[in-house]
C-alpha cells in the first residue's frame, strides 16, 4: 500500500507537535507500509504563505489567522506532482489545514486532528475571536476534502460534528500513543511501583510546556493539592518538568513545598531521557489538571510507567484514564479536598496503590500506544482501500 505523507511539520523531529508526526511515520513503516514523505516547511513555502496572508489582509481586511488564509500555490503544485509520480493509494497529513490544497479524488484523503475550533475558543482564552467565524469556514472547507478523520477522543469527535459542511469525513476514534523510544516492560514497572516509598514521601510530577501555559496547565491546582497533603502530615516533593514563572517559584517557597524544577527535557537525547526515566520511576502521582487540553501525550507516557494520573475534565484529556481505576478526574478546582482524600486512600494501602498503578500500565499497553492506534484506525482504512481496488 503506497502512502503519501505530507505535512508542514517536521516528520523526523521528535519535538514537532510532541513527536506525533514522527511516531505515526515510524509505526507505518514498522507495519510494512510504503511511505513517501513530502514536508512543506521550506523557505519557498513559508515565503509564499506570508505573501498570501498579506494579500488576504489587504484585500479582505480579515487579517491573518490559524486557518483563514488562501491555499498555498506552491503546496498545491508540489502535492499534485507527487501524486502523479508515485500514484499513492492514500494521502495522509497529521493536520487538517493542508487539505485546503487537495480536493477529493480516487485517492483516499486521511487526516489527524486532536482539537478543532469550536473547542479551541472555549479552552484557550487568549485566542483572537476576531477571526473565529472566518476560521470556522476555512476548517469546514478542509473537512470537506477529507475522507477519513482520525481523532483521539469522543470530545474531539463532538467538536468536529459542530461544523456545518456539505460533506463530513468518516470519523475514526483512536487514542494517540506515548512517544517513548522504549516502553518499560511490565516486570520492570512492577518493580518500580514496589520501590516507591509512598508512606514516607509522595513525589508528584506535573508538566508545563512554557511560562505562558502554566495557568492553563493547572499548576496552581497541583500546588494546592501538595499543600493540603502536607497539612495532613505527608512529606511531599513536587517535580516540575518544564519552565515556570518566578511567581510559581515564590509560591512554592512561601508554602515550603519541596520542589525540583527539571526544565524542558528532550527525550530523544540519551542523557535527558535517563533523567526522565529516573523521575518517572520514583513518581507516585502524575498531575495534569489542565483548564483546556484536547489530549495529553504526557499522561500516556506517565501511565507507561504505572503512575496513577490526575487530570481535569476539560476537553478530551479525561478520556485517557478510567476514573478511580487508573487515575482520578478532577472535576472542579474547588474540590481539591476530594483529590487529597483519594490520594490518602490509595497510599495508606500499598495493595490499593499497586492495583491502580498496574491498571495504569495495563491501559497504556492496551490502548495508549501507536501500534494500537494503527490497528484501530489506519489498518481499517487500508483494508477498505484494498477492497475497493
Amino acid at each position: 500500500m503506497k502512502i503519501l505523507y505530507f505535512s508542514n511539520l517536521n516528520i523526523k523531529n521528535n519535538k514537532s507537535w510532541s513527536g506525533i508526526p514522527k511516531a505515526i511515520y515510524d509505526i507505518l513503516v514498522k507495519n510494512n507500509q510504503k511511505v513517501t514523505i513530502l514536508v512543506l516547511n521550506n523557505s519557498v513555502f513559508r515565503l509564499l504563505n506570508i505573501f498570501q496572508k498579506l494579500i488576504n489582509f489587504f484585500l479582505n481586511n480579515k487579517g491573518s489567522s490559524i486557518r483563514g488564509y488562501f491555499p498555498n500555490i506552491y503546496a498545491n503544485i508540489m502535492v499534485k506532482i507527487y501524486i502523479y509520480i508515485i500514484k499513492p493509494d492514500v494521502i495522509f497529513s497529521p493536520t487538517t489545514i493542508l487539505f485546503r490544497y487537495i480536493k477529493k479524488s480516487p485517492v483516499i484523503n486521511v487526516a489527524l486532528c486532536d482539537t478543532l475550533l469550536p473547542g479551541f475558543r472555549k479552552y484557550y482564552k487568549d485566542y483572537d475571536r476576531k477571526y473565529y467565524k472566518q476560521d470556522l469556514i476555512s476548517e469546514g472547507k478542509c473537512l470537506e476534502n477529507i475522507d477519513y478523520l482520525i481523532v483521539p477522543t469522543n470530545w474531539c469527535k463532538q467538536q468536529t460534528l459542530k461544523f456545518d459542511t456539505e460533506s463530513m469525513p468518516i470519523i475514526l476514534q483512536s487514542f494517540f500513543g506515548s512517544n517513548l523510544r522504549k516502553h518499560p516492560k511490565l516486570k520492570t514497572v512492577s518493580s518500580m511501583i514496589k520501590k516507591r516509598s509512598i508512606n514516607k514521601q509522595i513525589v508528584i510530577t506535573t508538566i508545563i510546556k512554557d511560562k505562558i501555559s502554566s495557568y492553563r496547565k493547572g499548576i496552581d491546582i497541583t500546588i494546592d493539592v501538595c499543600k493540603r497533603l502536607m497539612q495532613k502530615g505527608f512529606a511531599v516533593k513536587l517535580n516540575i518538568i518544564g519552565e515556570v514563572t518566578n511567581n510559581i517559584i515564590r509560591k512554592l517557597k512561601f508554602l515550603k513545598i519541596q520542589s525540583v524544577i527539571t526544565g524542558k527535557l528532550d527525550k530523544s537525547k540519551d542523557k535527558e531521557y535517563k533523567i526522565f526515566h529516573t523521575i518517572m520511576s520514583d513518581t507516585t502521582f502524575f498531575f495534569l489538571p489542565s483548564r483546556g487540553e484536547a489530549y495529553g501525550i504526557a499522561v500516556c507516557e506517565a501511565m507507561a510507567f504505572g503512575i496513577p494520573c490526575f487530570v481535569s475534565n476539560n476537553g478530551g484529556i479525561a478520556e485517557i484514564i478510567v476514573d478511580k481505576i487508573s487515575g482520578k478526574v478532577i472535576k472542579k478546582s474547588k474540590t481539591n479536598f476530594q483529590v487529597v482524600n483519594f490520594c490518602e486512600k490509595i497510599f495508606l494501602s500499598k495493595k490499593n496503590y499497586l492495583r491502580i498503578s498496574l491498571n495504569a500500565i495495563k491501559r497504556h499497553n492496551e490502548f495508549l500506544n501507536w501500534q494500537s492506534f494503527y490497528q484501530s484506525s489506519f489498518k481499517k482504512i487500508l483494508n477498505t482501500v484494498k477492497k475497493k481496488n
